[in-house]
Formats: structure tokens, sequence, C-alpha cells
């Protein structure tokens, strides 16, 4: 048969000329989309990654071209908008906008960040054909690119429906969070190809099932190795503080003079510290320091050190001349204070406004504008171990994070405010893909948000405890001293990259074929 008939086959399969057709395709790939969200945090649903791409595998079977991206990019729009529903009212009630533009951004959001799965969906067809019936490798591959290559402003990833079962979430440290993912469509696509047909592709199937039991083996052991390292491993009792300050809090506090806010955490955490003597590090969240430690309405932080012998790592604020910086702090037991950690990466229309000369003159513009990224990424050595700051969502940046890692480093320390998402879905999701790292990299991770959620995650990504969302709380644990070295720390993103190759080379060689003939 040649390309022609085939393409002419494959369409008769599904058309989208009839009406009641095209309502399927729609209903099909919005419900593969929405589906994304259950399988993600805080539902966390794993079990319908067996499921949740069949109906959009079955939409696009047999279209093509500028159909098969359209229904595709209809798929990857809809977990956007079902999760970024938060985005409306944080453009309106914080930058001063009115709600058009809160929509617009909302959908806008969608939109972009959504057309990399129709992207998958343009690849598809020309994949199906070139791999026979070895194509839901091919279809896993595409997933995995596309979703590695979206310059996502939050994490998505399929693969993090897996986050709390290291038996199969371990692998990222190996193949990092693409191989989780690349797992998901695989398994799909083969369910998918086995209803269609009416029996499973033997050969495709058994290499799927190898694969996974590989995966739950590797997962297993590695897990297992940890376990036995963080037994033998010394600890350092470490408090994370939820002051529990949103916004209005913030700005209420503020109000009544530069040290109130400082007076509350030195006040918070001396009760804590007099409840437990033992404790060695007070973690307090970004940004809640008026100021540095250094400045002198903060001397009661420098205090609380000296008389409790306690270090305090705390996010704040630093200057050069009008240049701001998002801060974070080591105040040592003795008082004295580090040189800050400056952050690197900004948050998109939180700290810095894109295309921000068209809104110069919005309350949000003005407010952004003073903002700058710092340049270094200084590792601290404490008597509590050597340990690096991630500021936000920094921790969600693998590459970033990979950098740290490498530089020997035995404790992740990350400081958010997770506020602004109010009470929704964004705090799990935002925790799982900071909690994601310590699976991949083998490295333990305190992480204290204002209002939730704050979290000790171990060397394997488990989270051991957590605090609930916008109440105060103060969580104490001892942390293992432990780094368990990763392929994926050495190797980086090796294996979503071989994806991408494996992708672009049976792409090129499609169209080569197409201009042949």
């Amino acid at each position: 048969m040649n390309i022609r008939s085939a393409n002419s086959a494959g369409m008769s399969n599904m058309s989208l000329s009839g009406r009641p057709r095209a309502a399927a395709v729609i209903l099909a790939v919005v419900a593969s989309g929405a589906g994304q969200v259950l399988l993600l945090p805080p539902v966390a649903a794993w079990w319908l990654s067996l499921v949740v791409f069949v109906p959009a595998l079955w939409a696009l079977d047999g279209l093509r071209g500028f159909r098969a991206f359209g229904a595709g990019w209809l798929m990857g729009a809809s977990p956007s908008l079902v999760l970024g529903y938060w985005i409306a009212p944080t453009v309106v009630n914080f930058g001063g906008m009115p709600w058009s533009i809160g929509v617009l951004a909302h959908v806008a959001y969608a939109l972009v960040f959504g057309a990399y799965a129709g992207v998958f969906a343009w690849g598809l067809a020309p994949l199906r054909r070139m791999t026979g019936r070895w194509w839901p490798f091919a279809a896993a591959a595409l997933w995995a690119s596309c979703e590695f290559l979206n310059p996502q402003m939050f994490a998505h990833y399929l693969g993090l429906a897996f986050y709390q079962r290291p038996e199969i979430f371990l692998v990222t440290s190996v193949t990092g969070i693409a191989g989780v993912s690349f797992l998901m469509v695989l398994v799909s696509a083969v369910l998918f190809a086995g209803l269609k047909s009416r029996a499973l592709p033997v050969g495709p199937a058994l290499v799927t099932l190898a694969l996974l039991v590989a995966t739950v083996g590797y997962g297993t052991y590695r897990g297992a190795q940890i376990g036995k390292a963080q037994a033998a491993a010394g600890t350092r009792r470490i408090a994370l503080l939820q002051d529990n300050l949103d916004v209005a809090a913030r700005a209420v506090l503020a109000r009544r003079g530069p040290t109130v806010i400082t007076d509350t955490l030195v006040e918070q955490s001396r009760r804590a510290l007099e409840a437990d003597p033992t404790i060695e590090v007070i973690v307090w969240s970004e940004g809640v320091l008026p100021g540095s430690p250094s400045d002198r309405h903060n001397e009661a932080v420098r205090a609380l050190a000296r008389k409790h012998g306690v270090e305090v790592w705390v996010g704040g604020h630093s200057w050069e001349g009008e240049r701001h910086y998002n801060s974070a702090f080591r105040v040592r037991g003795d008082g004295v204070v580090d040189p800050p950690y400056r952050k690197n990466i900004l948050v998109p229309f939180g700290e810095y406004l894109p295309f921000g000369k068209v809104f110069a003159s919005s309350q949000l513009a003005r407010r952004l504008d003073r903002n700058h990224p710092g340049h270094e990424q200084p590792v601290f050595s404490s008597p509590a171990g050597a340990f690096s700051f991630l500021i936000c969502y920094e921790a969600i940046k693998s590459g970033y994070v990979r950098r740290l890692v490498n530089r020997s480093i035995d404790l992740l320390v990350n400081l958010t405010y997770d506020a602004w998402f109010g009470d929704t879905s964004c705090p799990h999701l935002h925790l799982a893909a900071s909690a994601m790292q310590s699976a991949q990299y083998g490295v333990p991770m305190a992480r204290v948000s204002s209002t939730g959620i704050s979290a000790f995650v171990d060397a394997r990504g488990i989270i051991t405890s957590s605090a609930g969302l916008f109440a105060p709380a103060v969580l104490v644990a001892d942390v293992p001293r432990v780094v368990k070295r990763s392929l994926y720390a050495s190797w980086g993103d090796w294996f979503a990259w071989s994806c991408v190759g494996a992708c672009a080379a049976l792409l090129a060689a499609w169209f080569r074929k197409v201009a042949r003939r």
C-alpha cells in the first residue's frame, strides 16, 4: 500500500468531517487531558496511568497534520486550565489588574504551556508509520521529548503521579522524571494497541513488561540501599517553622513596624526551642524577614541564635543600591551572619514581568521592576553539614539542582512562599516537584513554606513528615547526613535527550520518504 492510500485508510478510521465524530474527538482528548489532573498530587491516582492516555490515542488514531495538532493542543491545554485556576485571582488581587487581564493570563498560560501536546499529536502519525507494531515505544519517546522540551512555568510532569511510590519513582535516579513519563505513555499505548486489534502485540507487550519488572526491581534495590545508609548515618536535628503568615498577614504586621514580624518569628522559635533544646537548626520561610538578619531592627534574630546556640536559616531581602534580591541567610550559632544567597531563577509574573514594557504603567510592573537575579550558587558549611538554599521554584529545576548536588552537599534547603496559590492543588504539586529532586539525586531535603506545605523529604524522595495548609506548625526531625549518588547526577538528562534524538531521526526519515514519493 502506498503512502497516500495508507493515509486515506487511516483517515477512514476516524474523520472530523462529521459533527458527532468531532464531538467525540474533543471529548476524548479533553478526558485524557483533564484526567492528568487526577494523576498529579494531591489526588495522585497513579493507577489511572494505565488508561489515562487511551481516550486520546483513540481520538488521534488516523488524524494528522493540523487536525492532529489541534486535538493534541486541546489535550495539553486542558490540565493547565484546571490546575491554573489560581492565576486570574492572583493577577487581580496582587497585581492590581482588571479581571479581563486575569482571565486572559489564565487562558494564555494554558495555551502556551499546552502546545507541547499538540506537537506530540502532530508527530504521532508519522512515527506510527515508521515504526510499525513497535509504535508504542515511539509514542512514549515522543511524549517524553515534548514534555522535556516544554518550557513549563510549573511542573506538570506525568511521572509525578508516582512520586511517593519509590519502587517505580526511583528510576528517576537513572533517567530523570522523563523515564517515568515514558513508561506511563508506553503502557497506555500498548493497551490501546491491544484493544484496537483485540490482541496485545506480543513483542511490544513482553518488552514493556520486562521494562516494568526492571524498573520495580531497581527501585526496590535502590530504596533498600538508601534505607540502610540512612539508618547508619549521623543526623542533625532541624526544626521547620511554618509561620502561617499569608500575604494579608505579612502586610498587616509590616505596617505596625519593622520589628513586628521579626519579633513574632523569634517568639514562635523561642517556644519551639524551649520545648526541644536539642534542636540544632531552625528554618524560616522565603522572604519572611524584613531585610537582612544583619540589619539593626533584626537584632532579635542574632540574639536568638546566640542565646540558644542554634543556627537560623531564613529567607529575607538584600540590596545593592536600587537592586533588590530575594535572598536567604545563614545565621550561625554565635550570631554571625554569612553572606547571603541571592535567588538565581526569578518567577515570571511573580518576580519579574515578561514583556514588562507592554504593562509598564501597571501596579504589578512597578512592583516587580526592582527585582534582580543573583548569579552565584554558594555552598554553606555548618556543623549541621554542607547545604545549599533553593528559593521557591528553583527546587523544581533539575539542571539547577544538579549543579549544587555535584558540589558535595548533603542537604537541600528549600525556602518557599506558596500563599499566592491559596487553598488549591498547586502547593501539593509544588511539593511533589521539589521532592522529586531528592529521589533523582539521593539527597534529603528540608522544605519550609510560610503557609504550607512544609515537609522533610528523605534521600528516596519520600515525605517523612509534613504540615497542613494554612496552619501554624513546627516540624522537628533528625535528618540523616547521607548522600547516595545517582547516575542522573552524573549524566543528567541523557534519557530525555536520547528520546529527542530518536524521534528527530525518525521524523526526518519520514519526511525524506514522503519527499521521494
